[in-house]
């Protein structure tokens, strides 16, 4: 099952945001998806329980008998709005359990400081490190002048910056009637949804070459297929980042950048991880969070 985490240690950095843009996204295009909350603020609780009945159907966690946290049966897909406070083993075995984590960053000069250590810290994930999680970094709430700054720079960055979404109020208004962007069908938001192709086409690159699932409806914005994506070589690439941009329309194809490397060459990450040690983590974990 795809699995996607939103992940970075600083606070106000677009997570929730994020995550609940892309769950209503998969729901719209008709996958069955799963949006879990990690984070003890649950603010994607509350943004679940705002969400009109006549919305594309976003579901949470079940729970079982043993008062353990379970995808509801039925479901393909799974995005995850996590906690700041993942350090070493946790982070570690998160990484063991999803096949994405996408890290928002933040417009201020603390946000960038913050997130280059955790970036450099992520990447020294022994499956992180072996291109079995795609890691990429997304600028979040970024004016104009501040992307194209970014976009156009020569700095070699050591994770690939994505895209950029910049800031809008339509986010904050949506965040409050428990939409998104993609909920909107009379075109008021359609200028605000071109920033968003290359997560969203690198997403379905990175699930396409994990697990290829089939949508039970019709997108609203069409992406490409499997087919399309990865041509007549079936063989997934060793790094979706990087072939993602190959993959977009000229139109929405953005520069690619990668993150500087962070100068802290310090890490507590434990040498050996094994899966099969890892099985039912992560449903432990939310268990010990939330109940």
């Amino acid at each position: 099952m795809p699995v996607v985490a939103i992940v970075n240690r600083k606070g106000g950095s677009g997570k929730s945001t994020l995550a609940t843009n892309i769950a209503a996204w998969c729901a719209r295009s008709g996958y069955r998806v799963m949006l879990g909350d990690l984070d003890r603020q649950r603010s994607v609780n509350s943004w679940l329980s705002r969400r009109p009945s006549e919305s594309p159907l976003i579901t949470t966690w079940a729970v079982d008998r043993s008062k353990v946290m379970r995808p509801p049966a039925g479901t393909t897909h799974v995005v995850l709005d996590t906690p700041g406070a993942l350090y070493d083993h946790d982070l570690a075995k998160l990484a063991i359990n999803v096949s994405a984590m996408v890290v928002p960053i933040g417009p201020s000069l603390f946000d960038l400081d913050a997130s280059l250590p955790f970036l450099h810290e992520l990447h020294q994930l022994p499956r992180v490190s072996s291109g079995r999680c795609q890691v990429v970094a997304v600028g979040m709430r970024w004016p104009e002048e501040k992307r194209r700054e970014w976009l156009a720079s020569a700095k070699h960055w050591e994770t690939p910056l994505l895209t950029v979404i910049p800031e809008a109020t339509a986010y904050s208004t949506c965040l409050e009637r428990g939409a998104s962007i993609f909920d909107h069908r009379d075109g008021s938001t359609t200028d605000l949804m071109e920033p968003w192709d290359p997560l969203l086409r690198w997403l379905q690159l990175t699930w396409s070459a994990q697990a290829p699932t089939v949508p039970t409806g019709s997108p609203q914005r069409p992406v490409s297929t499997e087919k399309a994506v990865l041509g007549t070589n079936t063989q997934p690439p060793q790094n979706a980042a990087a072939a993602a941009p190959s993959v977009m329309a000229p139109s929405v194809r953005p520069q690619v950048t990668a993150l500087p490397a962070s100068k802290d060459k310090r890490t507590t990450v434990p040498h050996k991880l094994e899966p099969a040690r890892a099985t039912g983590w992560l449903e432990k974990l939310i268990s010990r969070r939330t109940l």
